[in-house]
Parts: C-alpha cells; sequence; structure tokens
C-alpha cells in the first residue's frame, strides 16, 4: 500500500471510531446505574485510546474501573450511614438535655422575668446551635480509578488519603 493509501485508511478508521463514539456517549448517558455507567465510560475511554482519538497513559481497565467503583460506591454508603446514625443520636441526645437544662433554668427564668425593668434575655439552650457545632459531615471519596496509578485518591506525594469525616465546628 502506498502512504497515500495508508493515510486515507486512517482517515476513514478514525472517522468510524468517531462515530461509534458519538454513539456510545448517547447510551451511556442514558444509563443510570452508577456502576454500570462507570464501567461503560472506562470502555469507551480505552476504546477512545486504542483507536487514537486520546493520547496518553493507557486509560484503566474497564473491568477494574467497575469493581473499584462498587467497592467505593458501598464503602461511601456505609460511612455516611455510619455518620448518619451518629447525628441522629446526637440530635436525639441535644434534645433530651435541652429539655433538662431549661427545666432547671425556669425558676431563675422566672424570677430575671419578674425582677427586670428592661427587656432581659432568658436562659435557654440552643439545640439547634449545639448539633450544628457537633454535627459530623462525610466527604464521600470519588469513585473514578485515576489513570496511571493503582487505585484510591492520592495526595501530591502519591499516599492515598482516607476518607474525611469532619464535624460542624470549625
Amino acid at each position: 500500500m502506498s502512504s497515500a493509501t495508508t493515510a486515507l485508511q486512517q482517515k476513514i478508521n478514525q472517522s468510524a471510531a468517531q462515530k461509534t463514539v458519538a454513539k456510545e456517549q448517547a447510551l451511556i448517558e442514558q444509563t443510570t446505574d452508577p456502576i454500570a455507567k462507570s464501567y461503560l465510560q472506562a470502555k469507551l475511554k480505552l476504546y477512545q485510546w486504542q483507536n487514537g482519538l486520546i493520547s496518553g497513559p493507557q486509560p484503566v481497565d474497564p473491568q477494574a474501573q467497575a469493581n473499584y467503583t462498587a467497592f467505593i460506591n458501598s464503602a461511601n454508603q456505609r460511612d455516611q450511614r455510619v455518620v448518619s446514625t451518629y447525628n441522629q443520636h446526637l440530635m436525639t441526645q441535644l434534645q433530651q438535655y435541652g429539655k433538662q437544662y431549661d427545666a432547671a433554668v425556669s425558676g431563675d427564668n422566672i424570677a430575671v422575668a419578674q425582677q427586670a425593668r428592661t427587656p432581659t434575655q432568658l436562659l435557654q439552650y440552643n439545640v439547634q446551635q449545639a448539633y450544628n457545632t457537633n454535627k459530623a459531615v462525610y466527604h464521600a471519596l470519588s469513585n473514578q480509578l485515576p489513570t496511571g496509578q493503582s487505585s484510591g485518591n492520592t495526595t501530591q506525594n502519591g499516599t492515598t488519603p482516607p476518607p474525611t469525616v469532619s464535624t460542624g465546628s470549625k
């Protein structure tokens, strides 16, 4: 084959690959299952790389991406349940304490209110403020397997940080 024929064949193959990519992207957009969507996206990226439509290091194996996505989604759901349970328990405890506190200071509030000559702030427990200060917020891990790395999110020095849980206080 001449170089012109080879170039023409490459152009035809690339055009066909681009049409395939467009069709696959439309199908992926309709997919609602996150694991299936992740698998299809990884598979499409590998196809694009194999057909010269994208450059860079070889993309992640689609099955590895699907396995990683399933694992991380499961861990994120489990950890979110733990944090939600903690927050529900915290709110219950704060509400109970608030009732006890308000009952304990009611006598003082009555005395202050009877002796006040100007509007006076009475004692009361602010449950919502205490909750906002002490609640846990879960920051989930990304379910995308990074290209060129084994797994997980990585920091600048290459280590994998754990998922984070922070409290409402600063």
